[in-house]
């Protein structure tokens, strides 16, 4: 009798240990409802080609895009999407496609990214969480590269993800493979080349496979920056190494992703660290801008550095102005500059 007690003690928990595995081991039930997998949007035909010899590849990427959006969305129909079909809405003949439109109810629009590598990396990493449709990365410079298969044109891609610490992307270029690659020093399109991208603003909410026995995100709603400002627009320091804290506030008050990435036009006059403290380096003039991750945009504030252990300063010339330091700090304090 205690035999049996035991076998059927032990059956029961096996039967549970098993149901608890199957439960946790993937995407919750009610989870999934409302979002898509990451392998869904990642599935080889959701990629496409531009044709051989045409310069389509704004519009590829841009088609490439909102079929993910439509996927995350939950719209079936979303193999419809594609590059002719968004011809005549999206495409400029002789320009190219639309720096903003309206295709299937997405609002799709445009930004400039900011410049330095790694500031574009900093900016992209968070601007994909917000967008996991990706980004049309687009390199307008017109520069020849054999080993890109670029042969001296413009090119886009889509940016799809950024996972591992490596950035992932689609290529609507024929000689290039199909489907998610790593992206690479000799992608057509990098990270430092690219100087502008088109993103979905009405974004949708996608889930990455979880390991066993974590428990998934719940999807959260995505509101937009719309504006971002500083709490000076002019500073002055007077010391080498002396210090401003610059503060942005960004808008609305209950955007999703409220960061900024900090930059400095000029390190060698003041540098600025990721926390917006400005640091005097050296005389002359400089201009911090910050850039919100969410919707790229843009504050900044005139720094004039103007060192007091500077020898003769009437006869420093103060930058590009052409007038004395003295005089350029006064003109600075009076609001001239």
């Amino acid at each position: 009798m205690k035999f049996e007690l035991k076998r059927i003690v032990s059956l029961l928990m096996t039967v549970v240990f098993v149901l608890s595995v199957i439960s946790g081991s993937y995407v919750q039930v009610d989870a999934a409802v409302d979002t898509k997998t990451f392998s869904d949007i990642n599935a080889s035909e959701v990629f496409i080609k531009q044709p051989v010899g045409s310069v389509t590849c704004t519009l590829c990427s841009n088609a490439m895009m909102l079929r993910r959006a439509a996927i995350i969305k939950g719209d079936k129909n979303w193999k419809s999407i594609t590059a002719d079909a968004m011809y005549s809405t999206a495409w400029v003949k002789g320009k190219g496609v639309y720096w903003n439109y309206t295709y299937k109810g997405f609002s799709v629009s445009h930004t400039l990214l900011p410049t330095g590598e790694d500031a574009k990396k900093t900016y992209l990493i968070e601007l994909l969480k917000q967008h996991p449709e990706g980004v049309v990365l687009f390199d307008e410079d017109r520069v020849t590269s054999a080993v890109n298969n670029r042969g001296g044109s413009t090119h886009a891609v889509l940016l799809t993800d950024y996972t591992d610490g490596v950035f992932y992307y689609a290529d609507p270029n024929p000689k290039i493979a199909s489907g998610r690659l790593p992206m690479t020093d000799t992608a057509t399109v990098t990270i430092a080349m690219a100087d502008r991208y088109w993103y979905v603003k009405s974004n949708a909410t996608v889930q990455k496979p979880v390991s066993v026995g974590s428990k998934p995100a719940n999807a959260v709603k995505v509101v937009s920056c719309t504006s971002v400002n500083l709490n000076k627009n002019k500073a002055l320091l007077e010391e080498k190494g002396q210090k401003v804290g610059l503060t942005a506030t960004v808008w609305p008050n209950n955007a999703t992703n409220k960061s900024v990435v900090w930059k400095s036009s000029d390190t060698s006059v003041a540098t600025v660290n990721s926390q917006g403290v400005v640091t005097a380096v050296g005389e002359g003039f400089v201009t911090i801008t910050a850039t919100t991750v969410n919707g790229g945009k843009v504050a900044s504030c005139d720094v004039a550095v103007a060192l007091e252990d500077i020898e003769e300063p009437e006869e420093v010339i103060c930058l590009e102005k052409g007038i004395t330091l003295k005089k350029c700090m006064l003109w600075y304090q009076q609001g001239k500059l």
